[in-house]
């Protein structure tokens, strides 16, 4: 899942961010049965040097961050809804986009995020909002045929959130995380983890490398750019 950290929306806060973390991989892997995966909890493979895996959050546990932010579980009714469709735009905020239910607010202002995928993952999409719901932050889904994905919500940037495959497998990360890198979906940039993938990539000394990739790893749970699943 990868953050357009670009994105002006509720998503541009890390402590939204991480608590979209808290997924149950083992249930979503029951959406994609054809294929044999095994659950990621780094941007990085089990066998990369330095590889350590992330704290993983549990529903409650996100729901304290939450908390912790004033993202606060308000209930919103009929009533509530009917106001609101006469308030002043300012004044209700997003609560008509919301709708019913209970939602994480501060003061009219919910968490209404898009989730975009390609239609090959959109079971997996669908599961995701599911979890999301359970926080009280709603996920509209956003399904493309996979070609549209890769030839224009890419290159465009066109998303807030996208479910999409990182062909990373043993190697070189650099591409994929270095401010500059084509792979660069996120558009993260951090300074400090562009010196330690391009020390890594072409150091010899295994410590070094081990070393950099570790505090890549540290970095990026901090700054959450995008949230590991699964490698197959």
């Amino acid at each position: 899942l990868f953050f357009n950290l670009k994105s002006k929306s509720s998503i541009s806060e890390v402590p939204i961010r991480r608590a979209l973390t808290a997924l149950d991989r083992t249930a979503l892997a029951t959406t994609i049965p054809e294929r044999t995966v095994v659950p990621a909890l780094s941007l990085l493979p089990l066998n990369q040097p330095g590889y350590q895996a992330a704290t993983v959050l549990n529903t409650e546990e996100a729901k304290q961050i939450l908390d912790t932010s004033d993202w606060k579980l308000r209930t919103l009714t009929e009533a509530d809804i009917a106001w609101a469709k006469t308030a002043k735009e300012k004044d209700r905020g997003n609560m008509l986009a919301l709708g019913l239910g209970q939602w994480r607010m501060k003061g009219n202002q919910g968490i209404n995020i898009t989730l975009t995928t390609p239609a090959s993952l959109k079971p997996t999409a669908e599961k995701i909002i599911e979890t999301w719901k359970q926080l009280g932050i709603r996920a509209e889904l956003r399904s493309q045929e996979d070609t549209v994905v890769q030839t224009q919500t890419l290159v465009n940037r066109d998303f807030e959130i996208l479910l999409y495959p990182e062909a990373l497998e043993i190697g070189d990360p650099f591409p994929f995380w270095s401010t500059d890198g084509p792979g660069n979906i996120s558009s993260y940039t951090r300074a400090d983890v562009d010196s330690w993938l391009k020390e890594a990539r072409v150091s010899s000394d295994q410590n070094l490398v081990a070393d950099r990739y570790k505090k890549f790893q540290q970095a990026t749970e901090a700054d959450v750019p995008a949230i590991p699943l699964f490698w197959q």
